[in-house]
């Protein structure tokens, strides 16, 4: 399959076998190591989970990631530009400087996900949950933001502008 094809050597994944600590106290082993996946175009298919991966500098351009999972994922520097992420979790992913502009974001969990530097200009994130969300710096201009909660984000430096705004809780 595609995502086994990106897997990283064997050798690569044993080194990345280190403890790390998550935010929330809890003691995790790295999930699967995925640096620099070349996955655009691809159909990931419904429910797979991302869960605790090292995901940096993955190409999912024009990816369909409906309902995955990325929760505590490490997405430094990916690129999902042009995106399907309806239902995806990224609670708690780390997505600085992440590329997603012109992505369906739709009913999204991205709650505590890091997300410094990242655009996600003129995409769709209608429902989304962005409650205690690092914001800083990220770019949403003409992004749709309808029905989205971002109570306790931290937004400074974001960029809103020409934005649409519905029914939003800022919280």
């Amino acid at each position: 399959s595609e995502i086994n094809s990106a897997l990283a050597e064997p050798e690569i994944r044993e080194l990345n076998q280190s403890t790390f600590i998550r935010t929330n106290g809890t003691v995790k082993t790295p999930a699967e190591l995925l640096d620099g996946a070349h996955l655009v175009n691809t159909n990931i298919g419904d429910r797979i989970s991302f869960q605790d991966c090292f995901l940096r500098d993955v190409d999912f351009t024009s990816a369909r990631l409906v309902n995955a999972d990325f929760e505590g994922a490490k997405l430094t520097g990916s690129d999902l530009t042009n995106s399907d992420l309806t239902h995806a979790r990224f609670a708690g992913a780390t997505c600085r400087s992440m590329k997603a502009p012109d992505s369906k974001i739709v009913q999204a969990d991205l709650s505590n996900a890091e997300l410094t530097g990242s655009d996600i200009s003129r995409s769709n994130l209608t429902s989304v949950d962005l409650a205690g969300a690092d914001l800083r710096k990220v770019s949403m201009q003409q992004a749709i933001l309808d029905d989205a909660d971002l109570p306790e984000a931290t937004v400074p430096n974001a960029d809103f502008s020409e934005q649409t705004l519905r029914d939003c809780d800022l919280s």
